[in-house]
């Protein structure tokens, strides 16, 4: 009888068992909070969260893909906001500065326009800091927009061209209602772990946009023929202003409601990829344990072939080895 074989080591990857390998291989996809663009090391710099909002360049994992897509999206939404609202700003500038003897109280008008811009400095420091609209904020600039309705009726109560370019709080206030409707972009199951922060349902969310939209549009018809329609304002004007709110409602809404579903066909279409890599994944490594372990097993029986009636001791202890190591990645083993 020949001297018995030295079976080669097995990996050592061996000794553990397949569901923790396959845990760790897909936790290794994984990317860190501060690696996602947008993340904690932006804060709330305006500049460094546009640079991330709009750039098309990616790194990270597949699984995060929609997540990212979806926080992009949000965030490039809340500048397209803010770049609106900073021209409705321009427009009060331009309306108390060209027009201040137009209005029937101009320092109630400049007073209002410097409200304006202390608020929207203070609602977009807020929004920038959260990387997205913010339903609170905008809540909040609603209420406010409704006091600058009133105001403004009382500033143009004698004023030619009440329902012109002088008031300037119906765009604002229009920007209100569709950043309102804008939030909805991220309200859904896309990318749950990023976007998924409100506790209301959806139908909820909505009656708050309705009602918040409508209360806008009744202040305005209220703020233009009270206490009295001016003769030069024209009936048709009026209400052509006040269904403005209901167009960019319905217009913004259904905006966001296409932005959302894109992004849970993005999410939907990154689980299956990942769901199919981990399978791969898996065939892959149980490819690896048939050749690593029962090629040795295989060996092994063929030295057992021509060895006499007593198995030697080393080859006794490369069979113990081996048992263990087949009982370590067996499927049902705990």
């Amino acid at each position: 009888m020949g001297e018995s074989r030295q079976f080669p080591p097995v990996d050592s990857r061996l000794a553990a068992v397949v569901p923790t390998r396959l845990a760790d291989s897909v936790a290794a996809e994984s990317v860190s909070a501060a690696a996602r663009p947008g993340g904690q090391a932006n804060g709330w710099h305006p500049v460094a969260l546009a640079r991330e909002a709009f750039t098309g360049a990616y790194q990270g994992s597949r699984r995060q893909l929609a997540e990212v897509t979806a926080w992009r999206v949000e965030a490039a939404v809340l500048f397209v906001w803010l770049a609106a609202r900073c021209a409705h700003l321009a427009q009060a500038a331009i309306d108390v500065t060209a027009g201040y003897r137009s209005y029937t109280l101009p320092w109630l008008a400049l007073g209002l326009a410097v409200a304006c811009l202390a608020e929207s400095a203070l609602i977009a420091v807020v929004m920038l800091r959260a990387e997205r609209l913010t339903l609170w904020s905008l809540l909040a600039d609603a209420v406010f927009g409704i006091a600058g309705l009133l105001v403004m009726s009382a500033a143009t109560t004698h004023a030619a061209g009440r329902t012109g370019s002088l008031n300037w709080m119906l765009p604002y206030t229009v920007g209100t209602a569709a950043g309102l409707c804008a939030l909805s972009v991220g309200y859904g199951d896309a990318a749950r772990g990023a976007t998924a922060r409100w506790w209301w349902p959806p139908s909820r969310l909505l009656a708050v946009q309705v009602s918040a939209v409508s209360v806008l549009a009744a202040v305005y018809l209220v703020s233009v023929i009270v206490p009295r329609r001016l003769p030069g304002d024209k009936l048709v004007d009026i209400w052509v202003n006040t269904v403005i709110y209901a167009g960019v409602f319905v217009a913004f809404l259904a905006v966001a409601l296409l932005l959302r579903r894109w992004l849970a066909e993005i999410g939907q279409r990154n689980e299956e990829a990942a769901r199919r890599a981990r399978e791969l994944s898996q065939a892959a490594q149980w490819r690896a344990l048939t050749v690593d372990v029962f090629g040795p097993v295989l060996g092994l029986f063929d030295e057992l072939a021509v060895v006499g009636e007593e198995v030697p001791e080393p080859m006794r202890a490369e069979a113990g080895r081996l048992i263990l190591l087949i009982d370590a990645v067996r499927p049902d083993a705990s």
